[in-house]
């Protein structure tokens, strides 16, 4: 799955994020938005972030790289747990 602007995902964070407050240890799952998309080459999936702190009264942005190894500094997509709605159909183009 392709990242777009707009989706939820969780960055893995490395301890030494700067403005990040101190729950955010290491390898914490952070919840965090694609804020923009910065492929360095065609098949880089590197994304703009906001990644959202504690409270949500700040919004950190930080550039990751995608990787499903959880590493951290990373982004990945969020797990799936059971009972979860499948997701939802993407609207066709001509509209039905």
């Amino acid at each position: 799955m392709k990242p777009s602007i707009g989706r939820i995902v969780h960055y893995v964070t490395m301890g030494s994020d700067p403005l990040a407050d101190e729950h955010f240890r290491a390898g914490l799952h952070a919840p965090a938005i694609v804020a923009a998309l910065m492929p360095l080459v065609e098949q880089d999936e590197s994304c703009m972030l906001a990644m959202f702190l504690p409270g949500f009264e700040r919004v950190l942005p930080i550039v990751a790289a995608h990787s499903e190894g959880r590493e951290p500094g990373t982004w990945h997509w969020p797990e799936r747990e059971e009972g979860d709605a499948p997701a939802v159909p993407a609207r066709r183009q001509d509209g039905l």
